[in-house]
C-alpha cells in the first residue's frame, strides 16, 4: 500500500466521524428548538406576588431562591427540570406545600426586582377553578371545605350546595386548594385529585 493510500484511509473514517457528530449537532439544536417551543406554549405557573409578566419575570429572575427561603408559608418552589426546561428553577407557588397570604416577604427580598412591590390588595396570582368531575360537592355533595376556608369570599355556593367561584374577587391566594382533599374522587380511581386548583389568569381565557 502506497503512502498516498494510506493517507487517504486515514482521511475516510476521520471524516465520517466529522460529519455524523455534525449531524448530531444540528439534530440536538432542533430537538432544543422544538423543546423550548412546546415550552413557551404549554407550560404555565402560578408565580409569587409582583410579578409583571412571565417574560419579565423570566428575564430578571436569577434563580437566587431567596423567594424559597423567606416564605413563611412554604408556598414558594423551584420549578423542577421535568416540569419546564425554560424556566427550571425559577420560583412558582405550590398550594399543596402552603398558601400566599401576601405578606411580601418575597418581594422585599428579591434582589433583580423580578418580583416588583405591590400593593397586597392589587396582587392577583391567578384564579380558582373547579373540576366538576373531581370536586367531592359535584359529584358527590356534602364537601364546603372551599367555601369555608376561602379568606377573601371569592367563592359561594349554588341552590345546590355546589362551590362556584366569583372571578373578580378571587386573587388566586391557594387558601381553596391547599385545603381541597388531594385524594377526593368519584369510584373512577382515574379521576384522583384536587376538586380546585389556581390557574394562572392567562390559562383560564
Amino acid at each position: 500500500m502506497t503512502g498516498d493510500s494510506l493517507q487517504e484511509g486515514s482521511k475516510r473514517p476521520a471524516t465520517r466521524r466529522a460529519v455524523l457528530l455534525a449531524a448530531g449537532q444540528v439534530g440536538a439544536l432542533f430537538a432544543v428548538g422544538g423543546l423550548l417551543r412546546l415550552d413557551r406554549r404549554h407550560t404555565a405557573f402560578v408565580r409569587p406576588p409582583g410579578t409583571l409578566g412571565e417574560a419579565d419575570f423570566l428575564a430578571r429572575c436569577v434563580k437566587c431562591r431567596r423567594c424559597i427561603d423567606v416564605c413563611p408559608q412554604d408556598a414558594v418552589v423551584s420549578v423542577r427540570l421535568a416540569e419546564s426546561f425554560a424556566a427550571f428553577d425559577t420560583p412558582r407557588l405550590d398550594f399543596d406545600a402552603g398558601y400566599c397570604d401576601f405578606c411580601m416577604a418575597c418581594v422585599e427580598v428579591c434582589p433583580t426586582g423580578a418580583l416588583h412591590p405591590v400593593e397586597p390588595e392589587q396582587a392577583a396570582l391567578g384564579v380558582a377553578v373547579i373540576d366538576r368531575e373531581k370536586c367531592i360537592a359535584w359529584a358527590w355533595g356534602g364537601c364546603t371545605r372551599c367555601f369555608n376556608e376561602c379568606p377573601h369570599d371569592a367563592i359561594h355556593l349554588d341552590e345546590n350546595q355546589r362551590p362556584i367561584v366569583d372571578e373578580a374577587k378571587c386573587n388566586g391566594c391557594g387558601v381553596c386548594e391547599h385545603v381541597c382533599d388531594r385524594h377526593a374522587k368519584r369510584w373512577d380511581a382515574t379521576l384522583s385529585g384536587k376538586g380546585i386548583t389556581v390557574q394562572p389568569r392567562s390559562e383560564t381565557v
